[in-house]
């Protein structure tokens, strides 16, 4: 899959899991701007809306210390951000995925995640 020209913004507090998801969406082509919290999530979407250079997808790790992923999405949705945004977790219940389209999540993707399957995601929602 080609990424040229798309802005990712990826969420997680695992710097390891930042780094592997970097390669992966640069070599597709991909800008990648990191966070390691929810805060800083949503701080670098704002930032990206006032600099005119928004995000073309966002992907939210649902455990973070400062501000977990949910609430980062919930106040992403209130704010008006129509970006899409894939939850990535380790947990597979039904109970967390159920939270994350109540919060307002565009997708869900469980961890470990292949290479395929997150570009494969986020084909299908861009």
């Amino acid at each position: 899959m080609n990424l040229e020209r798309r802005r990712v913004l990826l969420v997680d507090d695992g710097v390891a899991n930042r780094n592997l998801f970097s390669i992966i969406l640069t070599k597709a082509g991909a800008e990648v701007t990191q966070a390691g919290n929810g805060r800083d999530g949503v701080n670098a979407v704002k930032d990206s809306l006032n600099n005119d250079r928004p995000f073309d997808i966002i992907l939210m790790d649902m455990q973070m210390p400062v501000m977990d992923g949910l609430t980062a999405t919930q106040i992403l949705r209130e704010m008006g951000v129509k970006t899409p945004i894939v939850a990535l977790t380790a947990n597979t219940e039904q109970d967390e995925h159920d939270q994350c389209h109540a919060a307002g999540f565009s997708g869900f993707l469980t961890k470990p995640i292949h290479r395929d399957t997150l570009l494969s995601a986020i084909a299908n929602h861009l």
